[in-house]
């Protein structure tokens, strides 16, 4: 049986946190935290390079990869600072995120009804695609919808409130070496995952 221990006051890695694997890791992987808001976070391995904001999909083993259109698991958002294949660090898997990575401008108020897996031919691969008017979408990403607070209320660097709800989105600032062509929303998350089933939507802009 496994043993039990209680919260833990601290921990000694911070959110953006990226450490090499093959040194002594002060964690477990698949440890779980908590921020004074409440949002919380899995300590993983990374098994390729992966931006921050990238959704990723999580195995059994901890370790998190690009989520891509078939991909099917748990989870997750990175919220460290370009980890690569031998690192470990912090994904979000609960509460609000404001630098969630899609794969493209849209008016995600108006239309968008829920998020999918998907990606794009720019790094990084890990980007949410918008469910829209349509009849059949694989890969839905449950768990995880865009918040409707203001980019100012969810704390969107360099977004304007002057532009909602026609653009919610703003520029990526993703660091050097691991910038992308899409668009940065807030989504809270609520343990999300993608099973690759088709579900049906019927969804209009006037929805």
């Amino acid at each position: 049986m496994a043993q039990l221990t209680g919260p833990a006051q601290s921990f000694p890695c911070p959110t953006s946190a990226v450490l090499r694997h093959t040194s002594p890791l002060p964690l477990n992987l698949g440890t779980r935290a908590r921020d004074a808001d409440g949002n919380e976070y899995v300590w993983v391995a990374f098994g390729g390079p992966i931006s921050s904001g990238e959704w990723v999909i999580v195995t059994d083993l901890h370790v998190a990869t690009a989520l891509i259109h078939a991909s099917v698991g748990r989870v997750g958002i990175v919220v460290g600072t370009g980890p690569t294949s031998d690192d470990c660090g912090w994904i979000q898997v609960y509460g609000l995120n404001t630098i969630a990575q899609t794969s493209g401008v849209t008016d995600t108020v108006s239309i968008a009804r829920g998020l999918r897996a998907t990606s794009v031919l720019t790094t990084p691969l890990g980007t949410a695609g918008f469910i829209t008017q349509v009849s059949q979408e694989s890969n839905i990403i449950h768990g995880a919808w865009i918040t409707q607070l203001t980019p100012t209320e969810a704390g969107i660097t360099g977004a304007s409130d002057g532009s909602w709800p026609t653009t919610y989105t703003s520029q990526s600032s993703s660091p050097a070496g691991y910038q992308h062509s899409g668009q940065v929303i807030g989504v809270f998350l609520n343990y999300p995952y993608v099973d690759g089933e088709n579900v049906s939507r019927f969804l209009t802009a006037s929805d």
